[in-house]
């Protein structure tokens, strides 16, 4: 388990180079796909489907990710190091089994819908089955580096998810020509299968076992679904937001609109992405040893910390995405099958979503002081409220803005949560900052 003493900075400093690259990487594959496959019905249909696949999964996804995972693992590591295996073997073994279930049950479902709803798509089923595929490694993968970053195994997930995004950009670049955009769920299967390896072989060189998903009734596993299945599902409704934006811009009377969206909000998520690049795990790790020692006064001082670090870095990457908008969407989308008109709007629409990078990362930072501290009841309430504001934004913003109304709904709606967020922090705390609380 990573030390309670390390400093963030370190730590950052530690993931920084892995990240740099691989995330990097990642952040790269809009700009690729522009070029590749440019803008039109297929491609917003492509990415509602890719949406709708992202909310349905998230659901077992999102509890791995910065979740309650990692300060129950720093309980556990305290009284029971040797417990951590067996919990990770039984855990997994539950979410390998939910997500078939569900994988499998849904299949048919996708298909049906695209076959009536999209009959351009030329083979339904094969985009289906793909993303399920994807899906499934997906949810194999995050509940294994889930627990490497609880023991502060930071570096792993980084470069086992770039390892496959890797895989996943070469093998679309070689195969579009001949299948198009339907390739892309099963390079990006086939990605996240090399990264699942990998993670297996690492966990393997540094505990001498494998870890084998079992279906072992672990006392733990309760306790995990009772505080990330909150999280999760508050998470889960939050995720289809990206599915409502996309449907609405789509059926604009912009020709592509789904698709100048989804590359405009990327490029105004990059501070975020920084941040959950190199910031935001050590920072959940270190809040969750200090609310397991019970030290809540240290835990306010990371939190602030935290949230300066966070107003800062996503302020200024703001700042330089609004003044230097057009060069930028010029230089990374001008090519290839992407056409100049569509760029100018995409460098219209940025603004509305960079201006939402500092309260979108003052809700990151706030949701996981709420995770270090098990305040697990919030997150249902909080993802209706993100899911109904995210509606009526969209509906009153579109028709005055168009597009750049729907990117400035999303700003409105992080600028809302965390503000709620920040609201019930401040109540959990203000119990435990009490000479009672630290009891």
């Amino acid at each position: 388990m990573v030390d309670g003493d390390v400093s963030l900075k370190r730590a950052a400093l530690m993931l920084a180079p892995f990240q740099i690259v691989f995330r990097g990487l990642e952040a790269l594959i809009p700009f690729f796909f522009a070029q590749w496959f440019g803008r039109g019905l297929a491609t917003d249909i492509f990415y509602i489907v890719a949406a709708t696949v992202t909310f349905l999964t998230s659901l077992i996804v999102s509890a791995y990710q910065d979740s309650a995972i990692i300060p129950i693992v720093a309980d556990l590591h305290r009284g029971a190091p040797h417990e951590v295996r067996d919990f990770a073997c039984a855990l997994l073994g539950r979410t390998l089994a939910i997500a078939l279930v569900a994988l499998v049950a849904l299949c048919p479902i996708g298909t049906m819908v695209l076959q009536r709803f999209a009959p351009s798509i030329v083979a339904p089923s094969a985009l289906v089955s793909g993303f399920a595929l994807f899906a499934f490694l997906t949810a194999y993968r995050a509940c294994i580096c889930g627990f490497m970053n609880a023991r502060g195994w930071f570096v792993v997930p980084p470069f086992v998810t770039g390892m496959g995004t890797t895989l996943a950009i070469v093998s679309i670049f070689f195969a579009r020509a001949r299948y198009g955009i339907y390739v892309v769920p099963w390079a990006f299967a086939m990605g996240e299968a090399l990264a699942l390896l990998l993670a297996l072989f690492e966990w393997r060189r540094r505990e001498g076992r494998w870890i084998v998903p079992t279906l072992d009734n672990h006392p733990l596993v309760a306790k995990f679904s009772a505080l990330a299945g909150r999280e999760a599902v508050g998470a889960t409704i939050t995720r289809i937001n990206p599915v409502i934006d996309q449907v609405m811009a789509t059926s604009s009377k912009v020709i592509g609109g789904g698709t100048i969206l989804k590359y405009a909000l990327d490029l105004a998520s990059i501070p975020g992405s920084v941040l959950q690049a190199v910031f935001f795990t050590p920072l959940l790790t270190k809040l969750s040893l200090q609310a397991a020692r019970r030290e809540y006064a240290a835990f306010l001082g990371t939190l602030k910390q935290g949230l300066v670090v966070a107003t800062l870095t996503s302020a200024s990457l703001a700042a330089a995405l609004c003044i230097f908008r057009e060069f930028i969407c010029e230089v990374l989308f001008l090519h290839g099958e992407m056409d100049a008109s569509a760029v100018s709007e995409m460098a219209a629409v940025l603004p509305y979503g960079a201006i939402g990078a500092v309260p979108f990362a003052w809700l990151l930072v706030l949701a996981r002081a709420n995770v270090a501290l098990q305040n697990r009841r919030i997150m249902i309430p909080l993802g209706v409220m993100n899911a109904v504001s995210n509606v009526v934004f969209n509906v009153l913003f579109l028709r005055m803005l168009g597009l750049r109304g729907l990117a400035l709904a999303t700003t409105c709606v992080h600028a809302l949560v965390a503000g709620a967020m920040l609201i019930a922090l401040r109540s959990r705390l203000r119990f435990y900052l009490t000479p009672e609380g630290e009891r």
